[in-house]
């Protein structure tokens, strides 16, 4: 009888249909300098896919290369749509997700046309405390101002750095424009605490809270702006908890619940990850903020040990999917989220 079930086991998992991967055509292409023409090495090459969720399960969303000496880069993909982007420092990024029309790779491959990158400026300065104290560790982002009517006051435009032991940043491949300077902790490096306690809040150059009041800085191609100094306010910041739950209402494990400030500027959210009991706490300053909780979801890239992290969607109780805190001077506690199972 064992025997015979045993057969009959190997039998079904030979019939048992095999999901084969989609096989992969090669791409290729060159990446140059702009200005000179000359071929860029170690750009960093990404295609992405231009529709995810058609994508098979287990397909990586993503494939990158970096460029040779000759500047050339190769790429084995699946046929199908794809986004490009191009970055290396010193250089102003090309493509987005959003803003490039998607790339048809057929059954033969493609050689895809040389890519040109500008080099862009570059805004230097350091990061001081209220006694002109260097602090390291410390986040700056370079921000656009936005006159789209109704969008945020400023939005990110992918260059940031963090200051070393001197208190010392530099910005490079920041596009020619005006531009503000925001400098705050590195998200998540702040801990929730007991009782309201004063700590490094966001801050604009060259030394205020509100992006009204914020200096704009020049910036050229090939040029360096420095001595950009900006001194970072000190805030007291309050305890915010609750729990994340699902649409049943037990605890979810594992979420980030994100609070964003509700102040026009998309920048990173404070951050905390629920406990096996589905609480989280973190620690933010007075204002109000937009809570939002979401589940990781890891990627990998391929074959390879590496891996990337993205976000499932979520809904969430309150105004716009999501629940408004906020802390006015006092902890806030007992918020509830309700995250959606996927």
């Amino acid at each position: 009888m064992y025997s015979l079930l045993l057969t009959l086991l190997v039998a079904l998992a030979a019939a048992a249909p095999q999901q084969a991967m989609p096989a992969t055509v090669r791409v290729t292409g060159r990446v140059l300098d702009a200005a000179t023409k000359e071929p860029l090495t170690a750009a960093q090459v990404t295609l992405l896919m231009a529709e995810p969720a058609r994508a098979p399960a287990g397909l990586p969303l993503s494939r990158r290369a970096q460029t040779n000496s000759s500047g050339v880069y190769t790429l084995d993909v699946p046929p199908g749509r794809y986004l490009i982007q191009v970055q290396r420092p010193g250089f102003v990024p090309t493509g987005s997700t959003s803003a490039t029309a998607p790339l048809t790779i057929g059954d033969r491959g493609a050689s895809l046309p040389d890519i040109r990158l500008e080099r862009g400026g570059t805004i230097e300065g350091r990061v001081l405390d209220d006694r002109g104290g260097p602090l390291p560790n410390m986040l700056v982002t370079a921000l656009r101002p936005n006159n789209v009517r109704g969008g945020p006051g400023a939005v990110p435009v992918g260059v940031s750095a963090q200051t070393n032991d001197l208190g010392e940043f530099r910005l490079s491949g920041v596009p020619t424009g005006r531009f503000y300077v925001l400098v705050r902790p590195i998200p998540g490096s702040m801990v929730a605490a007991s009782s309201s306690v004063p700590t490094f809040v966001p801050t604009y150059y060259p030394a205020f809270a509100e992006l009204s009041s914020a200096s704009l800085i020049d910036v050229t191609a090939g040029n360096t702006t420095n001595a950009i100094d900006v001194r970072i306010l000190e805030a007291p910041t309050f305890v915010v908890s609750g729990v994340v739950v699902d649409r049943t209402g037990r605890p979810v494990a594992g979420a980030v619940a994100a609070l964003s400030a509700v102040n026009g500027i998309i920048v990173s959210p404070y951050t905390a990850t629920t406990r096996n009991d589905g609480t989280f706490s973190t620690s933010v300053p007075s204002g109000t903020y937009r809570l939002v909780a979401t589940m990781p979801v890891i990627m990998y890239a391929g074959p390879s040990t590496s891996m990337s992290l993205r976000f499932a969607p979520s809904t969430t109780l309150g105004l716009d999917e999501m629940v408004e805190v906020a802390v006015d001077g006092y902890p806030v506690s007992g918020v509830r989220v309700v995250i959606q199972s996927r």
